[in-house]
């Protein structure tokens, strides 16, 4: 019965050390994600406002060749904000993936560490009934 209880001890000690280094990895791929954030919102900030600069010129009446050179400038602004917002975007999708592996991997070890929880709790109520039987037995003699 000792050993059952160690046993079990250990199983729940491994399960809480499995935890918290999962935990672990999950907030610093949160901090991640949420730093890739950080960065993403000024540029899609910044392509909005690109977006109405160069609508504003293309709007005018007497559109003149200083307006189209600077038209010219915030188009090619504008395309670098949309390569550097998919390159964060495709960034943003992989720490994705990773966490929701992360969150898998988590899931199906805590599943295994509460099925071996579950085994040794039923091997230590047979081992107790097995000891009150025996101690029923050892009195009535």
């Amino acid at each position: 019965m000792q050993d059952s209880l160690a046993t079990q001890e250990a199983i729940q000690d491994s399960l809480q050390q499995l935890y918290n280094e999962k935990i672990f990895k999950l907030d610093t791929t949160k901090i991640v994600s949420d730093s890739l954030r950080q960065h993403l919102t000024p540029t899609v900030s910044r392509i909005n406002e690109l977006r109405t600069e160069i609508g504003s010129i293309l709007k005018k009446n007497s559109i003149t060749k200083a307006d189209l050179d600077k038209a010219n400038l915030l188009i090619q602004e504008y395309r670098q904000n949309l390569d550097i917002v998919r390159a964060q975007k495709s960034d943003l999708e992989t720490e994705r993936d990773r966490l929701n592996d992360v969150l898998t991997q988590l899931n199906s070890e805590i599943k295994g560490l509460q099925e071996s929880i579950a085994k040794i709790s039923e091997e230590n109520r047979q081992l107790n009934e097995a000891i009150s039987k025996a101690s029923i037995f050892i009195t009535s003699e």
